[in-house]
């Protein structure tokens, strides 16, 4: 068995050197398309791109629709605290004219009472003027109010300014005729505050030969 010679140098293979060239340049095409594409910006896709625009102008009309809805609980909150206003200055306006006719009528419920008090029994008359002037007041105080009655006696019977109370054949006034007033209707201005209550004429009562003759027209007309 033949012992290596460890001196000698092995022999190294040569390699063509036409192979090696054309490695090398396949690397570096390689190379170079890997620096090109990183070069080159990512184009994304178009159904991406279209998503992304939707997402925005919902971001956008989710903004809008948000800042809206603030205006509007704003302008609720604003009309209600004016109604609430309005209502609060009507029920003041309300009270005070009610107390300045209060205080008007007040003096009149002192006379009353004055009336009311003890009095002389033989002193009637004078009791009468307390009365007529109480009155008196009282009607003062009611028509600078702008509330005076109306007369109805002899007045053609009127259902916007009258209310029978009953109605009685009268030889002595035409039918429709107010024959006697029960209570006093009261105006304000041109606006009726209150109707009167009046008796209302029938006319004349039939004859049963009138009762006949009215018949027999009735029929004759038919």
């Amino acid at each position: 068995m033949k012992k290596l010679d460890k001196s000698k140098p092995r022999p190294v293979k040569k390699v063509s050197t036409k192979k090696a060239s054309s490695k090398k340049a396949v690397s570096k095409k390689v190379a170079a398309q890997k620096a090109k594409k990183e070069k080159k910006p990512r184009r994304e896709p178009a159904k991406e791109m279209e998503m992304r625009k939707l997402r925005n102008e919902l971001k956008k009309e989710q903004e809008a629709s948000k800042d809206y809805r603030d205006k509007c609980l704003r302008a609720l909150a604003d009309l209600a605290n004016y109604r609430k206003r309005v209502r609060q200055e009507r029920q003041i306006a309300s009270e005070a004219s009610s107390d300045r006719l209060i205080c008007e009528i007040l003096p009149v419920l002192d006379n009353f009472e004055r009336a009311l008090g003890p009095t002389n029994p033989k002193d009637g008359e004078s009791f009468k003027q307390g009365i007529e002037l109480i009155y008196n007041m009282l009607r003062a105080v009611l028509e600078q109010e702008g509330v005076k009655d109306f007369c109805s006696v002899g007045e053609e019977f009127n259902p916007a300014r009258h209310e029978a109370i009953y109605a009685l054949e009268s030889e002595d006034h035409p039918a429709q005729r107010i024959i006697e007033e029960i209570q006093k209707g009261y105006m304000r201005n041109d606006r009726l505050l209150r109707p009167a209550q009046v008796g209302v004429s029938k006319g004349c009562p039939q004859t049963p030969d009138q009762g006949a003759e009215d018949a027999d027209e009735s029929q004759k007309d038919e």
